[in-house]
């Protein structure tokens, strides 16, 4: 009887270890296959290249900021059990795609006259879709989908975003 305890108890502490180092392997290979890919909406490929996912360039800061902030957007368990605020995240996935292939076509021009003015305008709608993760966290679905319209516009707007406030440094 001891030793059938003693059996299953190791069997059990085997099938525990294995089970915890298969999680940390296939979690360090998907986080490894995302940061290496320039996939700006989690499985759509993108038009950036490929040095964009370790370059310092501006566009390519921006792309990077996007590509984590609309995957923290599909994080959301909210959004994904609501079909209609599922809806509303494949439009602002559209939105998403569309803003990250003017940031390629704003590398392709850095010598236009506006290429700051449109920097500066990408920039803040980066910004905007940042802050939306920690905006429809922990609310109804209908706040969520509220929400998500209304950053979807914002990326879709041609005009000025208003820039956020940087945070007070204290």
């Amino acid at each position: 009887m001891a030793i059938t305890i003693i059996i299953v108890t190791v069997v059990v502490a085997i099938l525990i270890v294995a089970g915890a180092a298969w999680y940390a392997l296939d979690s360090d290979r998907r986080i490894r296959r995302f940061a290496s890919s320039t996939d700006v909406v989690p499985g759509r490929p993108s038009s950036a290249p490929q040095s964009w996912t370790h370059s310092t360039e501006p566009e390519a800061l921006l792309h990077q900021r996007l590509r984590y902030a609309i995957a923290s957007v599909h994080e959301n368990p909210t959004v994904s059990g609501d079909e209609s605020a599922s809806v509303a995240r494949d439009q602002l996935d559209d939105a998403v795609v569309a803003l990250d292939d003017q940031l390629v076509e704003l590398a392709g021009n850095r010598d236009a006259p506006d290429y700051d003015t449109d920097l500066h305008r990408a920039d803040a709608k980066v910004a905007t879709l940042e802050r939306l993760p920690g905006r429809i966290w922990g609310v109804s679905a209908q706040e969520a989908e509220r929400d998500i319209v209304a950053v979807t516009a914002t990326l879709r707007s041609d005009g000025d975003v208003p820039h956020p406030p940087a945070p007070d440094k204290d």
